[in-house]
């Protein structure tokens, strides 16, 4: 978990959050035709931060950061569905998992 973190810590903090790729190779390169602004990605990356957050500036950094991040990509469109041929980043599976950890990340979601 914490290397998990870290990396998207460190990747956030040097390119942000908008240049977070939806798939890496385990080298750490972003894979092919990776899709920027993946709520799925970011929201889960960073419920694995929780873990880590109460000792690590990085971590919780980059979580404070994630969580704004859902809650600003819930209320704005997609800038690339107005682009002609534009693959579309806010899809259905994206936008249900950002907003399940949003709630997670808040600390409203039920375990049951």
């Amino acid at each position: 978990m914490t290397a998990t973190t870290n990396f998207f810590a460190a990747q956030s903090k040097a390119l942000g959050l908008g240049n977070l790729a939806d798939i890496y190779a385990t080298s750490g390169s972003k894979g092919a035709s990776p899709k920027p602004n993946s709520m799925s990605l970011i929201g889960t990356a960073a419920a694995g931060a929780m873990a880590i957050a109460g000792n690590n500036a990085d971590a919780k950094s980059f979580l404070d950061r994630s969580y704004q991040f859902l809650l600003d990509a819930a209320y704005t469109p997609d800038p690339a569905a107005t682009a002609a041929g534009a693959t579309r980043t806010y899809t259905y599976y994206n936008a249900t998992v950002g907003l399940l950890m949003a709630l997670t990340l808040s600390g409203n979601c039920n375990s049951f």
